[in-house]
């Protein structure tokens, strides 16, 4: 250590040891003490269901391994015996269930089991950004107002089915343009308009309003077609 800084503070050598080993001991202790806080199993959680070790949960983040994958090895065991088990997502602990029966008691249960999305799990996350507040993790009166937007539409006593067969028509004609224009031997990069195939079926078919998606790709694809023609 610095000979002036011991000169300065009036330590020996050995008081200034002594003072490092106790600083870093408590660093390090205080560093344990909170990532156990983190990780650690809350303690209102079932005891009689496993847990699945936290790295197995990270691994898609550090291996080539499938979620697929990695369900079969180490997740579908467990699940099919316990019919839940505890599984770190999202920077907390879950219970991800499987049995119907305990799917079917969280469902009625709305009071004790309330539906928290990734907007309010994990805030600060990309996923938290793209899917926002929707009908699928809302909860209370949020829930209310999405599902009064789309029962209507769901539940039509008369339902038309010529404009997804019409829109349908229109993406099998897209799709095979598509792969016209890049030939044979290459791909077709295909989630882009399925995205717009069923944003444009949806929207049509139980909102009753037409978003032009369909027919905005229609336009592009038509001009990429000309583009390759006349190239």
């Amino acid at each position: 250590m610095d000979r002036q800084f011991l000169t300065r503070t009036g330590l020996s050598s050995y008081d200034a040891a002594t003072w490092v080993i106790i600083t870093t001991g408590s660093v390090l202790l205080l560093s344990a003490v909170l990532l156990y806080r983190v990780i650690r199993i809350p303690s209102n959680f079932p005891k009689n269901i496993p847990a699945v070790p936290i790295y197995l949960s990270l691994m898609g983040l550090w291996s080539d391994m499938g979620q697929d994958e990695i369900y079969d090895r180490w997740l579908r065991e467990p699940l099919e015996k316990y019919g839940a088990v505890k599984i770190w997502f999202a920077g907390r602990w879950n219970i991800l269930m499987t049995r119907p029966e305990y799917l079917s008691d969280m469902l009625k249960r709305e009071d004790v089991f309330a539906k928290a999305g990734s907007q309010k799990k994990i805030p600060w996350s990309v996923m938290a950004s793209l899917v926002g507040d929707n009908i699928i993790n809302s909860h209370g009166e949020d829930w209310k107002l999405y599902t009064s937007v789309m029962k209507p539409g769901m539940q039509k006593t008369n339902f038309d089915s010529q404009p997804i067969l019409e829109k349908t028509r229109r993406f099998i004609d897209l799709l095979l343009r598509e792969q016209n224009a890049v030939g044979r031997s290459s791909g077709v990069l295909v989630n882009p308009i399925i995205q717009r195939f069923t944003i444009a079926a949806m929207g049509e078919s139980f909102l009753d309003i037409d978003f032009e998606v369909s027919k905005l790709l229609y336009q592009k694809a038509a001009a990429d077609q000309r583009a390759t023609d006349s190239g």
